[in-house]
C-alpha cells in the first residue's frame, strides 16, 4: 500500500513568512504615529496645552491646512500686532497676552510638528501651523 504524504508536510513555516503580503500605510497613517510619537517625546509648549485633547488627525490638519497668514483671526488685537512684531524683529508689547517668548516656543514646537509631517518647514507654512494651533484654543 502507497504512504500518504499530506501537503502541509511539504511546507514549513518559514515558506508561510516568506509569502506574507506586508502591510502598506498611507502617508496620512505615518504622519499620525509620527505626531503621537513626537507628542509623547516632546510635551507642547505651555501656551498651547491644550492640543493634548486634540487628535492626530486634528494636528495634523494644522500642519497641511491652506495657509493661515492673518493673526487677527486667532488672537486679540495686541496679540496680533505682537506677532506682526515678533516677525518683523519689531518692539514687543508686554501687555499683549502672547509673548514673543510664547511665540518663540510656538515656533519650536510646530517647526517639529511641520518636520515630521512634511520634512520641511518653510517659515510661511510654519506661522500657518501655529494661527491653525491657537485657533483651536479661542483666543479671541
Amino acid at each position: 500500500m502507497d504512504e500518504y504524504w499530506s501537503d502541509t508536510s511539504e511546507y514549513s513555516s518559514e515558506d508561510e513568512d516568506e509569502t506574507l503580503v506586508p502591510e502598506v500605510w498611507c502617508q496620512r497613517e505615518l504622519d499620525y504615529w509620527e505626531i503621537e510619537d513626537l507628542m509623547e517625546a516632546h510635551t507642547p509648549p505651555p501656551v498651547i496645552e491644550y492640543i493634548l485633547k486634540l487628535t492626530s488627525f486634528d494636528i495634523r490638519e494644522a500642519v497641511v491646512l491652506p495657509l493661515r497668514q492673518d493673526p487677527s483671526e486667532v488672537m486679540d488685537p495686541m496679540s496680533a500686532n505682537n506677532w506682526h512684531a515678533f516677525w518683523q524683529h519689531g518692539r514687543e508689547n508686554t501687555e499683549a497676552r502672547f509673548s514673543f517668548q510664547d511665540f518663540d516656543a510656538l515656533g519650536e514646537y510646530c517647526s517639529m510638528l511641520c518636520e515630521v509631517v512634511n520634512g520641511d518647514v518653510a517659515p510661511i507654512r510654519l506661522r500657518s501651523c501655529i494661527l491653525h494651533l491657537l485657533r483651536a484654543g479661542n483666543f479671541i
